[in-house]
């Protein structure tokens, strides 16, 4: 670094009118290894105040919680508490969240059960409180226990729940096998009886509450459609998109535009890239572009870049009726949210609002990964680039992609002119 210009600020490093690094003046001033060190980290996206963010929070906004976090990941040796097995699939059920909790603490066998507590030196009988003839530990109160039996009957599971009980060595087994071996809808309501059967445990030590297993079936469905109503009403009131269900992409309705973008990294040389496309209301070809960048984001980051350059890019055109889709759902849900994020991410989320606040006739919908595929193969081919290149005709890697789409969406004429085929019945 020049060692006359130590009070050198970031914003002389970014090029005059926009926040983008200013390769000359880097290279001129940084040793070879702080330069590819500066540059290799995204440009500032404002030009306000300096604040202190912290770095391992997705917000930016420091917590207790994820401090532990990375002591826990960095400074303390904790191999031996880890548990092996398909977490994620208790994560991702479609639950309330304190029953996820419940389902961690069950697999970890961390339950206050009468044996657990006796282990913690606890005067008690670690004998069952329902059946009084066996240790209660995890496996017997959900599965050994004959007071149990019948709610898995009544509940119509106890075929499923006997076969791969009987094929298990532990009860976080028996959770992980009946999640993956089920449909979604099946494991939902398997962890949900399990909530329930402790539920109804807990009531009858307490309270002296029925025993009847009807109650516990009745008490999990109705908490679970409950909660599942709130969630629906929730994003109602949020005004979240919904995700379509087709694998095949659908063109906007008439007089809109569509721009699918996506985002792709290349950790093997610290480079990202965007993809942006745009189709009209026929399913029509109108203009795409590759764009790669000389640094590499949080994928979360880079997903919420890729969106705002390609609005940006849009605006630039003139097209003020406008449809953007991405894959990414956590940035769309980060734009129709309102948590307070410091973060880089969260800067990008607030461009993002500001765009669609200044050409009220766009709009950001999340899509599913399938039927993004052509944006996503802009996206990778950037890397065969230095610098963003706009496409006016499709290029031949796009041609699959293209053709792949929800034809019952279209016209007849237009059906026609693209697959050469007759009519078409639209929707």
């Amino acid at each position: 670094m020049d060692p006359q210009r130590s009070d050198m600020c970031v914003r002389e490093l970014l090029n005059a009118g926009s926040f983008s690094w200013n390769m000359d003046l880097i290279a001129q001033k940084f040793s070879s290894r702080d330069r590819d060190c500066i540059i290799n980290l995204p440009p500032p996206s404002d030009s306000g105040p300096d604040r202190i963010v912290w770095h391992w929070s997705s917000n930016g906004i420091y917590t207790v919680k994820s401090c532990y976090r990375i002591i826990m990941k960095r400074l303390v040796e904790n191999s031996h508490l880890f548990v092996e097995g398909d977490w994620n699939s208790i994560w991702n059920t479609k639950v309330p969240l304190k029953v996820r909790f419940f389902m961690w603490r069950a697999c970890r066998e961390v339950l206050p059960t009468r044996l657990n507590l006796q282990k913690k030196g606890i005067q008690i009988s670690p004998l069952c409180p329902l059946c009084n003839n066996n240790l209660e530990n995890v496996w017997h109160s959900f599965v050994g226990c004959p007071a149990v039996t019948p709610v898995w009957s009544e509940s119509g599971l106890w075929e499923k729940v006997d076969q791969h009980a009987r094929e298990v060595d532990s009860f976080a087994d028996l959770i992980f096998r009946m999640l993956r071996e089920n449909p979604r809808h099946i494991g939902d309501q398997f962890v949900m009886i399990l909530w329930s059967i402790w539920q109804r445990r807990n009531d009858i030590i307490w309270k002296d509450g029925p025993r009847d297993p009807n109650t516990v079936i009745r008490r999990a469905f109705s908490v679970l459609s409950d909660w599942s109503q709130s969630r629906i009403l929730s994003s109602l009131d949020r005004n979240v998109p919904p995700i379509p269900c087709s694998d095949k992409w659908h063109p906007p309705r008439h007089g809109f535009n569509k721009c699918n973008v996506d985002a792709a990294t290349f950790s093997s040389n610290n480079r990202s890239g965007f993809g942006a496309i745009i189709r009209g209301s026929g399913g029509d070809f109108v203009m795409a572009k590759a764009t790669p960048i000389n640094f590499l984001p949080p994928v979360e980051e880079c997903e919420a870049r890729a969106l705002l350059d390609a609005m940006v890019w849009v605006s630039t055109l003139g097209l003020s009726h406008v449809v953007f889709e991405s894959d990414a759902k956590v940035v769309v849900d980060a734009i129709y949210e309102v948590e307070r994020s410091i973060s880089e991410f969260g800067d990008v989320i607030k461009e993002i609002r500001s765009l669609l606040q200044n050409h009220r006739n766009y709009s950001v919908h999340a899509i599913s990964r399938q039927a993004n595929g052509a944006a996503h193969l802009l996206a990778r081919n950037s890397r065969f680039l230095s610098c963003p290149k706009v496409f006016l005709s499709a290029p031949h890697f796009l041609d699959t992609c293209i053709n792949d789409v929800c034809h019952s969406c279209l016209s007849n004429e237009t059906a026609r002119t693209l697959t050469g085929v007759g009519d078409i019945e639209a929707c």
